[in-house]
């Protein structure tokens, strides 16, 4: 079983394994721009200029607004490639969480799965909520563009869509064969790719046979 705020070592596991894009002014980020807040005089502006680290975690979610005595400046740093977060829906302010922080990884599009095991059902009225957050924490990381965070899909209907055959897809399976590291290791430097995790219970083995399927590659995490 995967828990749902390990997706995010999914996403830094992605990062550490890309090239820095760090500076760059181009536009191809899959939201709007945003400003970021300018840290007070003194302080380091280098989480401004990096993705979080491994200590955030997806169990405490929380709004973050910038200080309003912290003047905001155009964000600049735009991410090296684009990354798709298909999380299956958690219970509580899980989601929230997990928004904010696949933000702050690098994720540039969120979209909330319905899968057999989700307890929680969102409506599409919950997705702007869930935008408001992946803005606000596009702002405190220095992001240059926001994630798209799309409205809550079946799982089945998903896959039924398809998807772009240049996408490398992965779904997160414990009982994978091959491990996440070494999926990504062949994958280049600035190839799209997509990540299918499960809600608390994962996904059932049906899903996951379904996703291969439908063209998405088991990995496991570790």
């Amino acid at each position: 079983e995967l828990s749902p705020d390990r997706v995010l070592e999914v996403v830094v596991e992605l990062e550490e394994l890309s090239p820095s894009a760090s500076g760059s002014d181009d536009d191809s980020g899959e939201g709007a721009g945003v400003g970021v807040a300018s840290p007070p005089e003194g302080s380091s502006s280098s989480g401004a200029e990096k993705i979080a680290a491994h200590s955030t975690s997806a169990t405490h979610a929380s709004n973050v607004r910038p200080s309003p005595s912290q003047a905001t400046r155009p964000a600049s740093r735009k991410l090296a490639r684009r990354v798709t977060l298909l999380q299956g829906t958690c219970k509580g302010d899980k989601m929230d969480a997990i928004v904010r922080d696949a933000t702050e990884l690098g994720a540039t599009r969120i979209v909330p799965v319905i899968c057999a095991r989700s307890i929680a059902r969102p409506d599409a009225a919950r997705a702007e909520r869930w935008r408001r957050i992946a803005v606000e924490a596009a702002r405190q990381c220095g992001r240059g563009d926001v994630p798209r965070v799309e409205e809550p899909v079946a799982l089945a209907d998903l896959l039924r869509r398809g998807r772009d055959a240049e996408v490398s897809a992965f779904c997160l399976d414990p009982r994978a064969e091959r491990g996440l590291g070494a999926a990504l290791a062949g994958v280049a430097g600035e190839a799209e790719l997509a990540f299918l995790v499960g809600p608390e219970g994962g996904l059932s083995e049906e899903e996951i046979a379904a996703a291969a399927g439908a063209g998405y590659a088991p990995a496991r995490l570790g």
